[in-house]
């Protein structure tokens, strides 16, 4: 097992933050950080494509680390922590975040198996191997031919989720992770875009469960 950080974005002004934070990482094995900036690309992605992209290329026994490329690592041991949770024998691992301004998001662990369902839980810090990514029909991240402009978190948590099983997903309740909400879309969209997310995250539950894997691809 190989730790990747995958991060995407376009151009934000927190780039290097997030970069200089995932360099600094010590006591893990050694790891691979890849940085999408879409504000480089000719023709330029969307965000789950690049993510799309990026996962279907690495090896299935990786461990994908998501880092959104505008927030950043809450200290210098998160990976290790993370190596440690899948050492434990997690397949999927989600958990708690504090926002950039000190603020801490209040997370818990999901009390049911029917995610889609459910009050979303599963944020980041986000990680998972790149084999149950990887099984996941390219269409599921999709909708009406398009690729995902919003939902993408949910389009990619509920279906590793359900082939891990619950046993395989594990609740972190450590901080791992600062989310830079100012630049979020939820901080920064349109009424009419807020709108169009609505319907992706519908689409997203709206899709049947996957089913559960005893081994990994």
């Amino acid at each position: 097992m190989k730790l990747t950080v995958v991060s995407t974005a376009i151009a934000p002004p927190t780039k290097q933050r997030c970069i200089d934070s995932i360099d600094a990482q010590k006591g893990c094995s050694p790891f691979v950080h890849i940085y999408v900036d879409a504000a480089e690309q000719e023709p330029r992605l969307n965000a789950m494509e690049n993510m799309w992209r990026t996962i279907m290329m690495l090896d299935p026994t990786d461990i994908v680390v998501q880092v959104d490329g505008d927030d950043w690592l809450a200290h210098d041991r998160v990976l290790a922590k993370v190596e440690e949770m899948h050492a434990a024998g997690a397949w999927v691992t989600y958990g708690s975040f504090a926002f950039a301004d000190g603020r801490r998001g209040h997370m818990y662990e999901y009390p049911t198996t029917e995610y889609r369902k459910h009050l979303w839980l599963a944020t980041h810090l986000k990680t998972f191997r790149a084999a149950l990514f990887q099984s996941v029909p390219k269409e599921r991240f999709m909708m009406n031919g398009q690729w995902l402009e919003h939902a993408r978190d949910l389009a990619t948590m509920f279906p590793v989720m359900e082939q891990a099983g619950p046993e395989r997903c594990t609740f972190c309740p450590e901080v791992l992770y600062v989310y830079n909400f100012s630049t979020s879309n939820e901080f920064n969209a349109r009424v009419e875009d807020l709108m169009y997310e609505q319907k992706c995250v519908a689409h997203v539950r709206g899709q049947e469960p996957m089913a559960r894997l005893e081994a990994l691809p």
